[in-house]
Parts: C-alpha cells; structure tokens; sequence
C-alpha cells in the first residue's frame, strides 16, 4: 500500500485501552491473512505491525482507512484522532512553559512575528515556490459518461486519500480491466497512473498522485477516507441523469460485482441459478444501484441488506446491452452460464 507524507498530515489514531489490539485481531480474522501477510499489504514491517498489536504505538489513520476500507470492518466509535507528533507537541509546550516561569519570556513578540511573516507572505512568500510544493496539472475535467463510470470504479473498489487515488484489484481476474481502467484514467486526467503488485498477494494497485484530481473529485460529491464509516452514496448528478447512472452502476458492477451460478439443493437435488449481484457496506450506495435498476424497468432484489441482485435469466440478458461491461472477466462469466443468446 503506497502511503504518502500527505496522507492524512500523519494523524494518528488513539483507541482506548485494549480495542486497538482487539481491531488488529478483527483485521486479521477478516482478512484470512497470517500477521506477516497483513503486514506486506499494509507495506510496513512485521515489527511495525506487532508494535501495534502490543499497542506499543499508535496507528496511522491511513492504515484505519485502508484495514476497514479493504476488509469492510468498522472501527470502535470512541476512538480519538490526534495530529502527527502530539506527544512530542506536548513535551514542547511543558517546555515552552518552564522556559517562561524561568525567563519570562519564550523568544520576542509572537504577535509581532506573525504580522511580519503575513506582510511576507503576501508580498513575496507565495510567489515561486519550489516544485515540490505546485499542484501537478492534469486535463480539465468535466461531467461526462466516462468520468460517470470513473465514480463507480472508485466507490466500487477504489480509496480516495487527501492527494491520491489508489484502486485495488484482483491481479489474475482483473488482469485485463486493470489495463482499461489505465487507459480510463488517462484519457480523463491526462494522467498515466503507476500500477503495482502487492508482495505476496494476488492484487494490484493503481495509483494516481495528484492533488487537483482529488480535489474536483471532493467537489462533485466524493468523500476522502473510509468509505465504509461514511456510507458513501452516488452523486446526486450522476443519478439524475439516466445515461450517467448506467455507466456508475457499470463502474460499480464491474468491481464490486460478479455474474455468479446461484445453486440451491432440494432433497436430492442441485438447482443452479445465474445471477447478477453486488455487494457493498455502504447501504445508501445499495439502495441507489436498487433504485437506478428498477427505474430502468429491471427487477432488482436486496438480500440481507449486504446485496443487490438480478436473477431473471432474461434480465440478465438485458443487463448486458443495458448497461453494459467494461471487465471480461464478467462477459467471460456471462457466456459461460449460456446466457448469450
């Protein structure tokens, strides 16, 4: 998992006593993953990763992002998020006022230092900045079919940090949708994202670092951070308009969604059934993809709150020259199932 200095300013998180531990233990349970394998898709050291199940040191916010992003695990509600080097803030403040009971004084008029650097800034400061601190250029983005179904990859399988957008897949059935949701990206943005393995995980990782995609993508209705906790939904642009809700349920599908063979025994015998279904945490999300399909005259079924599902053969059918995909692993599913006729 690539993380960044910019990921969440380095904030921490602070859980009471015990329940840090006992989410690392969820995360692991959840994951069906062994500690150092947990610790490989998080891309920290296994000593890092058992610090923090001994609760020997706080855990990132990203980390808690990423584990209940990934794993669709909720934190414990009382948790606490500090900024970067709190303790050390308030070793520094201990000394600041020891300083002052000693000398009276901690170094000038900070008020007059704070209207100096203001004239400053404005007159000079702002102006040439190094490189490193420009936001870098992409494309002019508009609201369009492709970055419709975009919306859908990114609250399908994807996680939208302060500057970077990171999209998880399956390595070996996704091989050939991670190559057009390259492209995708590129032709909206520019932008050639990077692509990366996880050390012994079967999963890939588009990446693209850029701060002003975040931020146009924050203004039309996504949320940065945990997805999951949030109970992200689609935006409200995209749902009111028809050609726009296809494509984002597309995007949706497509990652969080599988053309499966639903099989039922009665007594002696095994009924098998196609379906198509998608799953996800967020229920404001499920019920959108519900009303999207019913409006376009399919006959959607929620199952446990957890799913959405179309099981008519010959809306399955439909849904394909309807709405469409964008990943053959699920053309390759729909054939299969003798569906294509």
């Amino acid at each position: 998992m690539a993380k960044t200095l910019s990921e969440n300013n380095g904030k921490r998180v602070i859980f009471p006593n015990g329940q840090q531990r006992e989410f690392l233990a969820r995360a692991l349970e959840k994951s069906c993953l062994q500690a150092k394998e947990l610790s490989e898709l998080l891309s920290v050291h296994p000593r890092t990763l058992n610090g923090w199940r001994n609760e020997n040191s706080s855990l990132p916010l990203f980390i808690l992002e990423a584990i209940c992003d990934k794993f669709k695990i909720l934190h414990p509600k009382e948790i606490e998020i500090r900024d970067a080097f709190w303790s050390t803030k308030k070793a520094a403040s201990l000394g600041g006022h020891a300083t002052f009971e000693k000398y009276g004084s901690v170094g000038g008029d900070p008020e007059y230092r704070k209207q100096e650097w203001q004239k400053w800034w404005k007159k000079n400061g702002h102006k040439n900045l190094p490189n490193s601190f420009q936001s870098l250029k992409i494309k002019t983005l508009r609201k369009n079919s492709d970055l419709a179904e975009f919306i859908g990859i990114i609250l399908g399988d994807g996680h939208v940090a302060l500057s970077q957008i990171t999209i998880t897949l399956n390595a070996t059935d996704d091989a050939q949708y991670a190559q057009y949701v390259i492209a995708l990206i590129a032709k909206l943005s520019g932008v050639t994202p990077s692509i990366s393995k996880r050390k012994n995980m079967n999963a890939v990782v588009i990446s693209i670092s850029r701060k002003k995609l975040v931020d146009y993508l924050l203004t039309i209705g996504l949320s940065s951070g945990n997805k999951t906790t949030q109970q992200v939904d689609i935006p409200d642009w995209i749902k009111k308009s028809q050609t726009f809700s296809k494509l984002c349920v597309r995007g949706l599908v497509d990652t969080d969604g599988c053309v499966v063979n639903e099989c039922h025994k009665i007594k002696s015998k095994t009924y098998c059934y196609p379906r198509i279904a998608f799953t996800n945490a967020s229920q404001p999300l499920l019920r959108s993809v519900y009303k999207i399909l019913e409006g376009l005259a399919f006959s959607p079924k929620m199952r446990n709150n957890k799913r959405v599902q179309i099981e008519r053969s010959e809306e399955i059918r439909r849904y394909f020259k309807v709405i469409g995909t964008s990943n053959p692993k699920h053309l390759a599913r729909f054939k299969k199932f003798g569906l294509r006729k």
